[in-house]
């Protein structure tokens, strides 16, 4: 049997009927050590480019957003503090388990890769940005490989 087939041998399905060709390792990797808050270096293809980063929780990945939104505001109320107030909602509201939610709740599947301190790498190239880097949220199902651990300079 193969690593894409279920015991009955077809491919798992999603809710959609789709076939689900996501990577299930990298998923269960996410799933397991990301809602712990643990934050692994990691380096994905993504469609013949090669982004590294730390894998954080998609919760994270907002908080993070909101507090770089915040830092980049100029004054109370302009663009990047309005972005920041609304953005750093989305965390608590898509990952936390509402309050009226039943007993056998579960969080829906990871479909989205989060990496903060992420820089783009080219072979013969210094990675991008050089100075600085970013958070980075990609599809899970557009990862074509990855390996854990970072590129350094």
């Amino acid at each position: 049997m193969s690593e894409e087939t279920d015991a009955s041998n077809k491919p798992a399905q999603i809710d959609d009927g789709h076939p689900d060709t996501t990577d299930w390792f990298l998923r269960s990797i996410i799933e397991t050590y990301t809602n712990d808050g643990v934050e692994i270096g990691l380096t994905l293809t993504v469609g013949g480019s090669v982004v590294s980063g730390l894998l954080i929780s998609g919760k994270t990945y907002f908080k993070e957003l909101k507090r770089f939104l915040t830092e980049s505001s100029g004054q109370a109320g302009d663009l990047f503090a309005t972005m920041a107030d609304d953005f750093g909602e989305l965390g608590p509201y898509i990952y936390d388990k509402p309050s009226d939610a039943a007993d056998d709740w579960k969080p829906k599947p990871t479909g989205f890769v989060h990496l903060k301190d992420a820089r783009f790498h080219a072979p013969g190239q210094r990675p991008m940005p050089t100075k600085t880097s970013f958070l980075w949220r990609g599809k899970l199902e557009a990862i074509d490989g990855f390996f854990i651990g970072c590129f350094t300079d």
